[in-house]
């Protein structure tokens, strides 16, 4: 089971954040009952690792509202000989960020570097204040030891060496 250091702010990296609103159309605002706008368009970034935090707030979002964005992953690879279909194959996970907090979001690894993560925010929010986080940390396994101990395993063998030297002199 791999392990991370999660909690250590150095091994994160910002991809993107941003804000973006929609766009009211005919002169209308919020405040008419019969208000029409564009939606926010969808949100993409480049990543290069496959655990990523996704954080979407909302000044307007209503209080009960749970989804902030889906996230998905669009992988570069295209074994089709026509230009007319984009290289950009979607990957089947697709994440629900929740508003109001960061989401832990970890794709599956095809072995395709760079990717590209998409937001996609849903119709009825009409702002959004967005990060998007890459762990560029060491993802280890617990067989794995860290320095230190790798620092007190050496100290050890180098005392037992001395200790050898010693006995055999």
């Amino acid at each position: 089971m791999p392990t991370w250091d999660l909690g250590s702010i150095g091994n994160w990296e910002l991809l993107i954040s941003g804000k973006q609103e929609v766009v009211f159309l005919d002169g209308t605002n919020s405040s008419n009952l019969r208000y029409r706008y564009n939606p926010i368009p969808p949100i993409y970034t480049a990543a290069t690792t496959h655990t990523l935090l996704v954080g979407v707030l909302s000044d307007t979002a209503l209080e009960h509202w749970y989804l902030g964005a889906r996230v998905s992953q669009y992988l570069f690879v295209s074994p089709s000989p026509t230009a007319n279909l984009m290289s950009g194959v979607k990957a089947q996970d697709t994440y629900k960020a929740q508003l109001g907090r960061l989401n832990l979001v970890e794709f599956k690894n095809y072995n395709v570097i760079p990717y590209v993560v998409e937001l996609v925010i849903p119709h009825w929010i009409e702002d959004v204040y967005f990060e998007v986080w890459q762990y560029n940390g060491i993802v280890g396994t617990p067989d794995t030891p860290n320095f230190e101990q790798l620092v007190q395993q050496l100290n050890a063998i180098t005392q037992q060496l001395a200790s050898l030297e010693q006995y055999n002199s």
